[in-house]
Formats: structure tokens, sequence, C-alpha cells
């Protein structure tokens, strides 16, 4: 569930600081991001000096982020909050078709292990993702993705009856 600078997805600075939150973007990842925030606009001392950064990355490359972040205007949400949002987001994208079903909710599913103070708001991914993993048969697994589908369109509609 890695957030990596390759440029692949318009950078989003509230997803980008929950990931950061939860420590989900590798220390090389962030000279990638650093570029991508300029050329979408942003600009600032810490931002030009991580999108700088070659090599083996700085130990204290901490610091440089959170100011580097603080030039983006980023808020920095509690860990709750950013799983929240993070698994919001791939609710959201497993509804519209742009995530796979099994892969997202494995993604959420992993959230909820990582942030158990997440509750039991994100649980019919949990349960649904579990029975896909040992379906036996095709009827079965497509069941259990169709389930998937319905807990994602509940999310992404703001209303997560799982």
């Amino acid at each position: 569930m890695e957030f990596t600078g390759d440029g692949s997805r318009d950078l989003d600075v509230e997803e980008l600081v929950a990931r950061h939150v939860l420590d989900l973007i590798p220390s090389d990842a962030w000279p990638g991001l650093a570029e991508r925030a300029l050329r979408a606009g942003h600009d600032g001392p810490a931002l030009r000096e991580l999108a700088g950064e070659r090599g083996p990355i700085a130990s204290d490359i901490g610091r440089l982020v959170d100011r580097a972040l603080d030039e983006l205007g980023a808020a920095r949400p509690t860990r709750v909050a950013a799983a929240r949002l993070l698994a919001i987001r791939i609710a959201v994208a497993i509804a519209s078709g742009t995530t796979p079903a099994s892969e997202g909710a494995e993604r959420i599913h992993d959230l909820t292990l990582e942030v158990p103070e997440l509750g039991h708001a994100f649980d019919g991914f949990v349960y649904w993702s579990s029975e896909l993993s040992s379906a036996e048969d095709e009827e079965r697994r497509r069941r259990c993705l169709t389930a998937i589908r319905a807990v994602a369109s509940n999310h992404a509609d703001g209303t997560p009856a799982d």
C-alpha cells in the first residue's frame, strides 16, 4: 500500500499526508513526490531541497519532509483519521471500478490491522476479504466480489452499513 513518487497519479496532498502519518511512504519516494508538488504549482525551500535529494536518503529526512508538508499547508490528521480517509478513498476506487475489489478489500483489511482504533466501521471489507481468500469455487468468489463492491458503494455514498 505504499505511495510512490512515480507520477502515476495526480498529487493529492490530503492523501499524501494521511499516508505519511501512517508511515506508508518509503523515504526514497519523497524526492519524486516533492517534484510532483513543484510541478503542480506548490513551492518552498524544503520542497525544492527534497526534490533535489538523490541517492540514499539521509536519516534526518523526517524533518525535511515535515517542513515540506508545512509548505503544502497540510494539516496532520490523527492515525485514525488518516486510516479512515484512506479506507474511504479505497472504497470509492472499488465502487468506481478503478481498483479491483479483491485488492481494495485487502488494502482496507490491512489498514484495520495497522490501526485497530478504526473499530468496526470497515468490518464488511475484513469479512468479505477473508471469505474471498478462502473461496473454493468460482461462484463463491463472484459472490464475495459482489459483496465487496456493495460494501464499497455504501461507504462511497456515505452510508457505511456493512
